[in-house]
């Protein structure tokens, strides 16, 4: 076995532990990949953000005009379930944060008339919006 290259020819750091080496694979423990820690938590984070977010929607359609409760609930619940699980990640890595902001961007803007209905707020005015309050001007309208 050459320095660092167990006798089965993978690389220790693909295979060990992340807090130490070691050069027997049956000692090794834990999640091989540090990404995968913490799904979990995202998971339970997110069912409860979706139970949530279903629930507000259920209610709010019911008293909106022209959405049914149960397209309010998919719709909220969908929203609740990604910033439920993206709020046990928002701590844990920047770039696992940046692909649920746009995984959220994307749902409120698939159904942004639906969310101007059930909230009174134009998801993509809104953006706009702060990001003119920043000095960013742009225009997401789709003329």
């Amino acid at each position: 076995m050459a320095a660092g290259v167990p006798d089965d020819g993978k690389f220790l750091a693909l295979w060990g532990p992340r807090n130490r080496v070691m050069l027997n694979r049956s000692e090794t423990k834990g999640d091989p990949m540090a990404y995968n820690s913490g799904t979990g938590l995202a998971s339970l984070a997110g069912v409860i953000g979706g139970g949530i977010g279903a629930y507000l929607g259920y209610n709010q359609g019911l008293v909106t005009d022209g959405i049914s409760p149960i397209q309010g609930a998919l719709i909220m619940g969908a929203i609740g379930l990604v910033i439920g699980s993206a709020g046990a990640f928002i701590l844990k890595s920047l770039m696992q944060f940046i692909v649920y902001i746009i995984m959220f961007a994307l749902l409120a803007y698939i159904f942004r008339g639906q969310i101007e209905a059930l909230t009174g707020v134009n998801p993509v005015t809104a953006l706009e919006v702060t990001l003119s309050n920043f000095g960013l001007n742009v225009d997401l309208s789709p003329d």
